[in-house]
C-alpha cells in the first residue's frame, strides 16, 4: 500500500486531475482530500476502522468529482486493502476490480501493479468462498504478469501461479493447472524458498494435475516432494504428507527393478533423499505379505454426481479399503481428493459394493488391508484431448460471463 499512497501524494501535489469537468490546475475539492487527510490520520493512529471509513469516503467523493481516473484507481486499492484485512471479501473484491479495470486503461499503470491488483481481486473472491471467480481473476493477473515481461518479482508470481492451482482444483477446471503449478514452483525455486505449505502443495497440485491427464509416472516426483515438504512442516500437515504418499504408492506399485533403479536414483538427487513408503507403511499392508493379492470379482464405476455433472466440474479421488476373508469390502475411506468432497460419496459408494477374490497366505483366505483405488471423473470418458478441449471451452465461458 505504500506504493499506492506515495503515488498519490506526489499525484495530489502535482494537482493532476481529469481535464473532463475541471481545469488542470483547480485544487482537489476537499470532498476528497479532506477524508483522505482524516484516512492519513487514521492509518499513523492505526486505528483501521476509522481509515476504511475514510478510505470509503475519499474513493467514493473521487468518483462524483470525476478526478483522474488513475488517481480513483489507487483510492479503490486504499479502500480494497483495509476491507481485505476487515474481512469484508466482497467489498475488498468490489474494490480490487474497479482498481484493476482502471489501471488496465491506464497507459501510466505498471503491469505489475495491474498484476498486483487482480491477484488481490482474486484472493477477495477466493477468501470469501467464490472459487470460480477468484481462478478467473487469477488469470487475468497472470495474463498481466506475462505482459510485464519478467518485470514482476518472483513472490507475486508464485501466489498467483498458486491460487490459480488452487481455484482450479476446487472447481475442478484442470485444463492449465500442470502449466501454472509448474510455473509457481519455478517462481518459489527462484526466490530459494525453504517448504512451505504453498510450495509443497504447488508440487501436490503438479501431480494431481499429472495424473488426472494420464500421466502417471511424470507425476512421481511431484509427489515424492510435496510429501516431504508437508512432513518437514509438521504434525499439522501429517494428513497432506499421507495424501501425497498414497498416491506415490499407488503410481509406483507395481515397478519393476528397472523402475525401482531410475525412481531410486531420482530420489536419491532430490532434495529428500528418502522415500515416502515409510508414511503409507503406518496404515497399509503390500502385496508382498500374500501368496496371492486380493483379486477383483466383481466392481461397477461410481454414479456421476448430477450436481458436478451440471456443473462440467471434474476431479479424481484416492480411495482406501481393506478386503475381508470372504471378499467383501470394509473400512472404505477416501484418503484424497480434488476438488475436496464432490465425489467423495459416489467414490465410497462404488467400492462398498464391490467383491475380490480374497487374498491368500499359507493356503488360507485372509484379511487384506490397506487396498487402494482411485477414480477419474471426467465429462470426457478418459479421451484426454477432448477433457482439455471441454476445460478450455469452459474456462472461455467463464470469462465472457464475466465481461473478461
Amino acid at each position: 500500500m505504500r506504493g499506492a499512497k506515495s503515488a498519490f501524494l506526489a499525484a495530489l501535489a502535482a494537482l493532476a486531475f481529469s481535464t473532463t469537468g475541471r481545469a488542470q490546475d483547480d485544487p482537489l475539492p476537499q470532498s476528497v482530500a479532506r477524508p483522505y487527510v482524516a484516512y492519513e490520520a487514521a492509518m499513523e493512529a492505526g486505528d483501521e476502522a476509522a481509515a476504511l471509513s475514510e478510505a470509503w469516503q475519499a474513493w467514493q467523493a473521487a468518483e462524483d468529482e470525476n478526478i483522474a481516473r488513475n488517481l480513483i484507481g489507487v483510492l479503490a486499492a486504499n479502500y480494497a486493502d483495509l476491507a481485505y484485512a476487515a474481512e469484508d471479501y466482497e467489498a475488498a473484491s468490489d474494490a480490487w476490480r474497479e482498481a484493476a479495470r482502471i489501471g488496465d486503461r491506464d497507459a501510466n499503470t505498471r503491469a505489475s501493479e495491474r498484476a498486483r491488483r487482480w491477484y488481490m481481486a482474486a484472493l477477495s473472491e477466493f477468501s470469501g468462498g467464490n472459487r470460480g471467480r477468484a481462478r478467473s481473476y487469477a488469470d487475468r493477473a497472470i495474463d498481466r504478469i506475462e505482459d510485464a515481461g519478467g518485470t514482476v518479482s518472483a513472490e507475486l508470481r508464485a501466489q498467483a501461479y498458486f491460487l490459480y492451482t488452487r481455484a482450479a482444483i476446487a472447481t475442478g477446471a484442470w485444463s492449465r493447472i500442470e502449466d501454472r503449478a509448474a510455473l509457481a514452483i519455478a517462481a518459489f525455486e527462484e526466490m530459494e524458498a525453504g517448504a512451505s505449505p504453498a510450495y509443497a502443495y504447488c508440487h501436490y497440485m503438479l501431480g494431481l494435475s499429472r495424473f488426472f491427464w494420464g500421466e502417471e509416472e511424470a507425476s512421481v516426483m511431484p509427489f515424492h516432494m510435496a510429501g516431504n515438504m508437508f512432513l518437514s512442516l509438521g504434525e499439522d500437515w501429517e494428513a497432506d504428507a499421507q495424501s501425497s504418499a498414497y498416491w506415490f504408492q499407488l503410481v509406483t506399485s507395481g515397478y519393476d527393478d528397472a523402475q525401482k533403479a531410475e525412481l531410486h536414483a531420482g530420489i536419491s538427487a532430490s532434495p529428500y533423499p528418502e522415500t515416502l513408503t515409510r508414511v503409507v507403511e503406518r496404515t497399509s499392508d503390500t502385496a508382498a505379505l500374500y501368496d496371492t493379492d486380493a483379486q477383483p470379482a466383481d466392481r461397477d464405476v461410481p454414479r456421476y454426481p448430477r450436481g458436478a455433472e451440471a456443473a462440467g466440474v471434474e476431479g479424481v479421488t484416492l480411495v482406501r479399503f481393506d478386503v475381508t476373508e470372504s471378499g467383501e469390502t470394509e473400512n472404505v475411506e477416501v484418503v484424497a481428493a480434488a476438488p475436496p468432497q464432490i465425489f467423495d460419496e459416489a467414490s465410497v459408494e462404488a467400492i462398498e459394493t464391490w467383491r475380490y477374490e480374497p487374498a491368500v497366505r499359507d493356503g488360507r483366505a485372509v484379511r487384506r488391508s490397506g487396498m487402494l483405488n482411485e477414480f477419474r471423473f471426467s465429462m470426457c470418458e478418459g479421451r484426454w484431448s477432448e477433457c482439455r478441449r471441454r476445460a478450455r471451452e469452459a474456462e472461455r465461458q467463464l470469462d465472457e460471463r464475466d465481461g473478461h
